[in-house]
């Protein structure tokens, strides 16, 4: 019941840090406990709660050799530690994202291995014992893949991954045997984004859909994107802008029944904007015994009470 960020500390070496953080419902307010120092000088800090092992996993580039690294955090009161990081890929890694797949009760760490001839995107499934974190085998998801955004579907019981490749967004679906990924076929999003911006990806509960945003570079909005999954794969709808004018860097949550995207608003001074929406959905669900109510069959007047 508490928050965490992850950063590379500049007042510190540009050692990976991390502080937990405790919201005050009552006031909207957040107070937070001591910066912890871990790791290495690090570069792209990620992080993600694992709901099986009840620790944090925070993942990043080490400034001295640029290798992927990851480390276990564990959360006491207002206080984090950590233990020692672990290496998961020994080349020039960078663009991570990092999530947990509920079904597969593992973390998954996505990046692009800037040492491979063909610049690949992979995927390694990580598994948690007590304070230790140790990595499948990575495996390889895509040439000149970047930007890599994570999200897991409770309605199909699927992790999906998003990312951009030869100026183009897609995504595709992992399922996980053991500690190997495998991906379904890879979709295009239709939305046309350039590898230094990347695109942000949440789970709605209300519609059981994914909604990706990412800045259309035609356009320069904010874009979204419905996918849908069936079975191994996914689809998209047409795109959808969310705004009228530049920006960049766009996330996204769903919080209480909407979707909301943060963004660097670009044509008004790089001003921090958002805009909350909602997407169409509709729901098909059984009639049962326990969710049918009745139907009030006799007349009424206006005012009166129904019965």
């Amino acid at each position: 019941q508490k928050v965490v960020i992850c950063y590379q500390d500049e007042d510190n070496s540009d050692y990976c840090s991390a502080i937990v953080g405790t919201v005050d419902s009552s006031d909207n307010s957040i107070s937070f406990g001591s910066e912890t120092n871990f790791g290495d000088p690090c570069y792209q800090t990620r992080i993600a709660y694992d709901a099986n092992a009840q620790k944090v996993v925070v993942v990043y580039r080490r400034k001295s050799d640029h290798h992927g690294r990851a480390a276990v955090g564990t959360i006491s009161g207002t206080s984090i530690s950590f233990s020692s990081a672990s290496t998961f890929n020994s080349g020039y890694c960078d663009y991570f994202a990092v999530e947990y797949d509920k079904g597969a009760q593992k973390t998954v760490i996505a990046y692009r291995d800037y040492n491979d001839s063909n610049r690949r995107g992979f995927v390694t499934v990580c598994t948690i014992s007590s304070t230790s974190i140790s990595f499948g085998t990575e495996v390889a998801l895509g040439n000149y893949a970047t930007n890599f955004a994570l999200a897991y579907d409770d309605n199909a019981s699927k992790l999906a991954v998003f990312y951009v490749r030869s100026f183009t967004s897609r995504g595709r679906v992992i399922s996980i045997s053991g500690t190997t990924p495998s991906f379904g076929t890879e979709a295009d999003t239709g939305i046309w984004e350039s590898g230094s911006r990347g695109g942000d990806v949440a789970y709605d509960t209300n519609a059981q859909k994914l909604v990706f945003v990412a800045k259309d570079n035609s356009s320069t909005y904010v874009e979204y994107v419905i996918g849908t999954i069936s079975g191994t794969d996914i689809s998209f709808n047409t795109p959808v802008a969310v705004n009228s004018n530049s920006v960049s860097h766009p996330n996204i949550a769903y919080v209480d029944g909407s979707v909301v995207t943060v963004f660097v608003d670009t044509a008004n001074s790089n001003d921090g904007d958002y805009v909350v929406f909602n997407i169409a959905y509709s729901l098909t669900r059984s009639l049962t015994a326990e969710n049918f109510i009745g139907v009030s069959d006799a007349a009424y007047s206006d005012g009166q009470t129904v019965t």
